[in-house]
């Protein structure tokens, strides 16, 4: 899946005039709110993390995995999610799967995850690094689906789904703001970037890896 993705301050968020990106239809949409717990592998390109349950605050949902695969220079990022394992039972957010649990389910997706073997070796001492650190991001996000039209070099006339989001998350006291957009077509995100976001000369433009990587100092 394509994405782009901007991180923002507290200050540079409410000193933008970004209020009318598609600000209508997120109004209309009600907020989501979880803690996620990602794991700063120290690697841009690896994202994991334990996924927090919109239904119950103290419970996590999913273990996931994600991958970067391709980056464009104006900041689109093509991430694939190997894994998204869900979680059976009782798991305390705070206290976390132990990280026995983790690399077991890790090698028990390991014929499907298409890594190469330096990269999953990389993830497994990563995880018996007793020094890994465990960074907690609460989130309260706003997202809807919407389809795009746009003219192909075929001049033919798609519709493609897209999905955007406005998230407020708070790291360690700190607060930041994230507007993201993803589709399976990049010509879609790259039509959104230069339409709304092409301008902005603030904030930083990458996946959340390499955001919480600063919070690992």
């Amino acid at each position: 899946m394509w994405e782009w993705r901007i991180f923002l301050s507290k200050k540079e968020y409410e000193s933008l005039d970004i209020n009318d990106l598609y600000g209508e239809k997120l109004n209309r949409t009600s907020a989501e709110i979880r803690a996620d717990y990602y794991f700063n592998l120290q690697k841009k390109s690896l994202g994991l993390k334990e996924r927090g349950s919109r239904l119950n605050k103290n419970e996590l949902s999913y273990l996931e995995l994600k991958v970067l695969k391709r980056k464009e220079k104006w900041g689109a990022e093509f991430w694939e999610k190997p894994i998204k394992h869900k979680l059976i039972g009782n798991t305390d957010a705070d206290q976390g799967l132990s990280r026995r649990d983790i690399v077991k389910i890790i090698k028990g997706h390991k014929e499907g995850l298409q890594l190469p073997s330096n990269e999953f070796d990389y993830i497994i001492s990563q995880l018996n690094d007793t020094n890994l650190k465990r960074i907690r991001v609460l989130k309260n996000r706003k997202q809807f689906s919407d389809s795009y039209s746009h003219i192909t070099q075929e001049n033919l006339n798609l519709k493609n789904y897209y999905k955007f989001e406005r998230t407020k998350i708070i790291i360690e006291n700190q607060i930041f703001h994230t507007y993201c957009f993803e589709c399976e077509h990049i010509d879609v995100i790259k039509t959104i970037f230069e339409n709304h976001f092409k301008s902005i000369r603030r904030g930083k433009v990458y996946g959340y890896p390499e955001f919480i990587a600063q919070f690992d100092q």
